[in-house]
C-alpha cells in the first residue's frame, strides 16, 4: 500500500508540473509533507524484509493509479460521464479475466454479498469525486488528497475494529492533517 500511494501521488504531481501547473507555496509545503504522512499511515509494522515481496507490485500498482489519474483529469468537462464509465468497465473487465485464468469462483452467499456491493459503489463515488475535483482544482493538489487514502483506511481500521494505533501511523495522521490543511488554505 505504501509504494502505490506514493506512485500514485508522485506520478500525477509531475505529471501536473510538466503540464504547467504551479502550486501555491502553500500548496506545495502541502504536498511535501504528504507524502512522509503517506508512508508513515501506510506503514504497518516493520517495512524492512517486506519491501522485496512487493516492491516490484508496488510500483507497477503506483504507476498505473498514476497514469489512471492522469487520464481521468485529462480527459475534460465536456467528456461527461464516459471517462468514469470506462474506468469502471476496465475494472470489471480486468476483474473477471483474472477470475476466469486463476479459475477462481465469484459466488458469494447473497447474504455476504452487500459488503462487495457496498465496496464498489464507494469506490465509483471516489472515482467520480476524483474527476469532478480536477475541474475545479489542479491536478498536483487534487491527487495528493486522494493519495491520503490509507489515513481513511487506518481510521476506519480504528473505528470498525478498534485497532489501535501505531507511532508511525499517529505521525503520519499528524502530517496528513497539515498537509490537508496547508492544501485547502491555498
Amino acid at each position: 500500500m505504501v509504494l502505490s500511494a506514493v506512485g500514485a501521488a508522485v506520478v500525477p504531481v509531475a505529471a501536473g508540473v510538466a503540464m504547467g501547473e504551479r502550486p501555491s507555496v502553500l500548496a506545495i509545503a502541502g504536498v511535501l509533507v504528504s507524502l512522509p504522512a503517506i508512508v508513515l499511515v501506510a506503514a504497518s509494522g516493520s517495512v524492512r524484509g517486506k519491501l522485496g515481496a512487493g516492491l516490484v507490485d508496488g510500483l507497477v500498482a503506483g504507476l498505473a493509479f498514476g497514469v489512471l489519474f492522469v487520464g481521468l483529469a485529462q480527459a475534460g468537462r465536456n467528456a461527461g460521464l464516459w471517462p468514469v464509465a470506462s474506468e469502471q468497465t476496465g475494472t470489471l473487465l480486468i476483474t473477471l479475466a483474472v477470475a476466469v485464468k486463476t479459475r477462481a469462483s465469484l459466488r458469494i452467499p447473497v447474504r455476504a454479498a452487500g459488503l462487495p456491493v457496498l465496496a464498489g459503489a464507494a469506490g465509483m463515488a471516489a472515482t467520480l469525486a476524483y474527476f469532478y475535483a480536477t475541474h475545479f482544482s489542479m491536478l498536483a493538489i487534487a491527487v495528493v488528497l486522494v493519495s491520503l487514502y490509507p489515513g481513511v483506511t487506518v481510521m476506519l481500521a480504528r473505528a470498525v475494529l478498534h485497532e489501535r494505533f501505531s507511532p508511525a501511523q499517529r505521525a503520519g495522521l499528524g502530517l496528513a492533517t497539515l498537509a490537508i490543511i496547508a492544501i485547502a488554505l491555498n
